[in-house]
This record gives structure tokens, C-alpha cells and sequence, in this order.
């Protein structure tokens, strides 16, 4: 096999590839994402106050696994540094380095991997899979790892971006297996005439087995020097390798600037200058289905002043991708109808958000919706920032609220110490995928020994879940409920089936004994100039199952179809009281029934119905839209 031949070879003649044409296109620091729309505060803090939190301390106990010289090893939604693989029960984490205990030994550019059997209880000795001294000049950050088994052996793929210290310089791609890793580097490239480099630090990566080689995939935004023309400053690539020393980069067609809206032209050509973004990239275990889902501002979407997410497909481990699937906005519209809030001032904070499939091939996305303050005049505490799932099951599309919150994310300390993970915003699903977990960061209240409310004194972890076979998430759990603010917290992509033994990371940054109270608060907000301690709890969920949220009441209804006219497909929206039957039939001007469109249950809720019009012929329709009985009559226009 060629993988076998390129490894002994790499083994023996290079220490470090670097792929591309031209030099590196510098970038500026740090990560080039949106932050949160969220407001960042400065927790509430009064000298040597000593504070009851208004509940017993019954937190998830943390325990030390490792240190990091600055917090910045996970400090971005954009990558995915903590998952796990189910075959061989194996957590997996990967981290930047730091200094050894006399501070003669500087690792911080390097890049490890730790592993775990039991649930992260215990770990494995870290191994070195990027040794910066080998590559002067080139520095790993936000680090992502992957792991899959290859001839019997655990293998890891991994990704980072790197810095050459004055901008983003590109990408350390590499393979961890049988103990040894093979780093190399990709810089600037050309695709078609054009030279590109990686425009963020996107490091999303999946790996597997392909025709009887390991693979990795890595994917994430293009951007051309000097951010022009604005026609393709929106696609995003994938970097595809088997033998891990040539990563071949290229522009999937449904990925291409063409299929978002053109940026509105600045004065300044940033990475920040995009109308598309990497939310997630995911890779089912038993088959070679990869889902790669993005917010952007579509231009196949029906609403496209919004950016909406949207998922592309591949069955063939990457060669092909399917166009967006783009979540209907009127979904959206309609719920901020519900709660008579204008829905132009409704958005999705595309600062924070996550995504999960499941082995059917639904999937789910959960996001925060915020209001716009400055168009309702809503004082901010007050306006909408909810949690919620937007999902798409079977050939239906909905909505469901999860938690309200604060709508405030903790400000850090420093230059560059942005909050570039808002709130925290992460979902898992158990390995069978019958249940869904939500995990966020938010603040909490504190109450003084004279019984007076301290608001917004600390921040703390929660959690929600869903039984996939229910349509409701259950009551809210705080995990943490202690004085330090959590923050820089991660749950693995997959969970244990009974959702107990769950674990989460965290970073705190080491404590000074020296330090006064207030100086020990102010030190856990800051990050670049602090060594962290990487720590690792573990949590039960399964006790949320047991009572659900109070649903909204909704009235009955049938909401608009659209597109009208259609061609292919059309949606019908829907406001549903309570999950039931839905008959859908397709009726001639002459009251013939021509068609039966969909025949099945539906959730409760706002939602939307897909419906395939296969090749019925042009002209005036209804559709007749059954529901527990009930008959709702909606005209339609096909054109083909």
C-alpha cells in the first residue's frame, strides 16, 4: 500500500513538507471569526466579598490534567480539539504545550495528543505530534484532532493553524500512528490559475479508510492575497491526503463564492470580509457519509439578507458534495411572530452555534437567536437571546426552544483576551444517538450574608437534553454552580448512551497563593499572559429526562407554501399544538386527487414540510392538507 511506503520513506528522508507555490499570506491575530453578537461584561466584583450562592454547591468536581502556557489552545468555536471514538472507548484531546516545572523547557508551539479509555478518569502520557523546533519560524495554534483505526492500529489525524509570529502563515496537517507523527505544512496554493491561503483558523478535520489507505480531511475558508476580488472571497476548500505528506487542496463546486451573496464592498479586504463560515464537519462511523454544515448568506435561500446554516453531503468520503441544504428562514420568521418580536430584528448569533447527525440522517442545529435592539428598542436584558434546535427530521424542518439566557458573555483580560467563544454554545449526541445534549455557558446571580442579589457575579456551566423520540428538551441543569467563572469549556462529539460518566474540559488559569481575592478573580479572566491548568470533570444527565419544559401553546395552523410558483419542491409551513398525523395530497382543478405528497406523523411546533412535486405537470393545484382530521386548502402553482 502506498500509505506504508510514504511512511518508511517520510521516515527516513524529510523531517517537514511544505506544499503550496508562494510564500505564506500573512494574517492578522488573533482568530478571524465574528465574535458573538453577545454583550461581553465584567463580572460583578466587591472588595473580599464573600458571597452564599442562592443554591447548595453540589458542582462537577474538576481535576488537573495538564498545563498550557495561555489559554489560547482552545479558545475558538472553529475548531475541534476533544472527541471521541467508540469502537475502542478512546477520549482524545489535543493541546499546545507549555513550560515543564523549571521553566527551562518551552513547548508551548508544540502540539500534543493525550488519550483516555475510561472517560477521561485517566489519560495517557502526552505525545508530541509537532515539534516547533523542527520547523523554524512556524508556530501551532487551535489545534483539531480526529482518530479512526487503520490495519487494527488507532490513527489521528490533526490540524492547526500556524504563525510566524506576525500573521496567520497556514496550516499544519498531520498523522499520529503507531507512535510516530508525520506534521507537514501547507501554505499558499493555486487552484485553477488563482493562488489562495487558508483565509481563518478553521480546523475542522475527519479522517477514515479509503481504498485501503488512511485519509484526512481538513476544511475551511479561501481567501486570495489581499482579500480580492470580493467575487471569491467566500468559498471554502477542503485539503484531502492518504499518503499525509501532499495535502491536495481544492474548492468542492457547492462550496464555491458563487452560492453565497457577494460581500458588500469595503474600504478594507479582510478575512472577516465573507459571507460564508465553517459551523461543523462530521463523519458518520459505519459508513463514508461526511456532513459539512456552514452558516451563510445563501444565494439559493429565499431569505438572503440572513445568514441561516446549512449543511452539504458527501457518500463518497469527499470526492462529491450536494448542494446546501439551507434551513427555511419562514421557520424563523414565524416563531419571532409567536413572540411578537419584529422578525427583521431576529438573528442567528453565527458566533457560537453547533451541529450534530445522527445515523438516520437527521440532524440537528443548535444556535442562539438574539434580538436587535436597535431596531425594537427592547432594553437588552429583556430582548430575546434563546437557545434553541433547529432540525430537520425526515422530510420536516422545525424549531425548538431549549433555554432563555443571559445574553451577556464574560470579557477577558488582556490585548487580544476577546471573547471568541461567546456562550459556549456546544451539542453532543449519545453513541446510539437516541439522545441529544445542549451545553452552555452563561451568568449567574450570587446572594450576599445580608441576603442582597449580586447580578452577573460569576459564570457557570449548564446543560439540557432531548430524547430523540421526544419533541420537547428537558428542564435546564447547572453542572458547576461554584464562585470560579468557568470558561474555555468542551464536551466531546459523542456521549455514553446512559448519559451518565459524562466528561467536559475547562481551563482555569493557575492560581498565585499570593494573590488577594480580587487578584485571583482578575487573574481567571486573564488568558494570554497566564498558564492554564487544562482540567476534567465528569457529570450525569440522565435525571433531565425525567420532566420536560413547559411546551408554548400554539394555535392550529397551516402558514404559507412557498416557493410560489414551484418547480421541484415546495414547503408548507406549519403551527401544530401537539405532534399527529399529516396527510398531504395534490388536488387538479377538477377535485382528483393526482398525487399523495406526504402520508405521516409530524412534531408539534413551528416546523416546515418539504415536498418533493416529482414530475407533475404544469399548472394550477391545491394542496389539501390533512391534520388529525382537520382539512386546510392552499393553491399552488407548478411550473416547470
Amino acid at each position: 500500500m502506498k500509505f506504508l511506503y510514504n511512511f518508511m520513506l517520510f521516515s527516513i528522508l524529510v523531517l517537514a513538507q511544505v506544499v503550496g507555490t508562494n510564500t505564506a499570506i500573512s494574517r492578522e491575530l488573533p482568530a478571524s471569526r465574528p465574535q458573538s453578537t453577545a454583550i461581553e461584561i465584567a463580572p460583578a466584583n466587591f472588595d473580599n466579598l464573600k458571597v452564599n450562592l442562592d443554591r447548595p454547591l453540589a458542582g462537577t468536581e474538576f481535576r488537573i490534567l495538564d498545563s498550557l502556557q495561555n489559554a489560547y489552545s482552545y479558545f475558538t468555536n472553529s475548531q475541534q480539539p476533544f472527541v471521541y471514538y467508540p469502537p475502542q472507548n478512546l477520549l482524545v484531546t489535543i493541546k499546545r504545550g507549555a513550560f515543564d516545572r523549571n521553566q527551562t523547557d518551552n513547548t508551548l508551539d508544540d502540539l500534543y495528543i493525550l488519550t483516555s479509555s475510561d472517560w477521561g478518569h485517566n489519560w495517557s502520557a502526552p505525545v508530541k505530534v509537532f515539534d516547533a523546533s523542527e520547523f523554524p519560524g512556524d508556530m501551532a495554534r487551535y489545534p483539531s484532532v480526529y482518530a479512526f483505526e487503520y490495519s487494527g492500529e488507532m490513527a489521528y489525524v490533526y490540524t492547526a493553524p500556524i504563525t510566524n509570529g506576525s500573521g496567520w502563515a497556514g496550516f499544519v496537517n498531520g498523522l499520529l500512528y503507531e507512535g510516530s507523527p508525520i506534521p507537514t505544512l501547507q501554505t499558499s496554493f493555486d487552484i485553477d490559475g488563482t493562488t489562495y491561503g487558508w483565509g481563518g483558523t478553521d480546523s475542522k478535520i475527519v479522517g477514515g479508510e479509503i481504498d485501503g489507505d488512511p485519509f484526512g480531511l481538513a476544511v475551511g475558508s479561501l481567501m486570495p492575497p489581499g482579500g480580492l476580488p470580493l467575487t471569491i472571497t467566500s468559498s471554502i476548500g477542503q485539503r484531502f491526503s492518504t499518503d499525509f505528506i501532499n495535502w491536495v487542496p481544492t474548492i468542492p463546486s457547492a462550496w464555491a463564492a458563487n452560492k453565497f451573496i457577494e460581500p458588500t464592498p469595503s474600504g478594507t479586504y479582510t478575512d472577516s470580509l465573507r459571507t460564508s463560515l465553517t459551523l461543523s464537519l462530521k463523519k458518520e462511523l459505519t459508513d463514508n457519509t461526511l456532513y459539512y454544515a456552514a452558516y451563510g448568506m445563501f444565494s439559493a435561500a429565499n431569505k438572503q439578507d440572513k445568514w441561516l446554516p446549512g449543511v452539504s453531503v458527501s457518500d463518497d468520503n469527499g470526492t462529491t458534495w450536494s448542494d446546501f441544504e439551507i434551513f427555511p428562514w419562514q421557520i424563523i420568521n414565524d416563531y419571532a411572530v409567536s413572540l411578537s418580536i419584529n422578525p427583521d430584528a431576529v438573528y442567528i448569533d453565527r458566533g457560537a452555534g453547533d451541529f450534530v447527525q445522527f445515523p438516520n440522517g437527521d440532524y440537528s442545529y443548535i444556535v442562539t437567536l438574539n434580538e436587535d435592539t436597535t431596531l425594537t428598542g427592547t432594553l437588552y436584558p429583556l430582548a430575546l437571546h434563546r437557545i434553541v434546535e433547529l432540525y430537520k427530521e425526515g422530510s420536516q424542518f422545525g424549531i425548538r426552544p431549549i433555554a432563555d439566557n443571559t445574553g451577556y458573555v464574560l470579557a477577558y483580560v488582556g490585548d487580544t483576551g476577546n471573547n471568541q467563544m461567546g456562550n459556549e454554545l456546544m451539542a453532543s449526541r449519545t453513541i446510539d444517538g437516541t439522545k441529544l445534549l445542549a451545553k452552555w455557558v452563561d451568568f449567574v446571580d450570587a446572594v450576599t450574608p445580608e441576603g442582597d442579589t449580586v447580578s452577573n457575579y460569576s459564570t457557570d456551566i449548564f446543560v439540557a437534553v432531548r430524547d430523540k423520540q421526544k419533541n420537547e428538551w428537558s428542564r435546564t441543569k447547572n453542572i458547576t454552580e461554584s464562585e470560579i467563572y468557568d470558561r474555555i469549556t468542551w464536551v466531546g462529539d459523542l456521549l455514553p448512551n446512559t448519559l451518565k460518566d459524562i466528561p467536559i474540559l475547562k481551563l482555569e488559569s493557575i492560581p498565585n497563593p499570593a494573590d488577594t481575592p480580587d487578584d485571583a478573580r482578575l487573574r481567571q479572566r486573564t488568558l494570554e499572559t497566564e498558564r492554564q491548568y487544562v482540567k476534567i470533570g465528569n457529570f450525569d444527565a440522565d435525571d433531565l429526562l425525567v420532566v420536560g419544559v413547559e411546551e408554548q401553546e400554539l394555535d392550529y395552523s397551516i402558514g404559507d407554501i412557498y416557493p410560489n410558483p414551484a418547480t421541484d419542491n415546495v414547503f408548507v409551513n406549519l403551527n401544530l399544538p401537539e405532534n399527529g398525523k399529516i396527510i398531504v395530497n395534490l388536488i387538479d382543478l377538477y377535485g382528483r386527487t393526482v398525487n399523495n405528497l406526504f402520508n405521516g406523523f409530524v412534531n408539534g411546533g413551528f416546523s416546515a414540510l418539504n415536498l418533493n412535486l416529482g414530475n407533475q405537470a404544469s399548472g394550477v393545484y391545491f394542496l389539501q392538507i390533512n391534520y388529525n382530521g382537520q382539512v386546510t386548502t392552499k393553491t399552488i402553482n407548478i411550473v416547470k
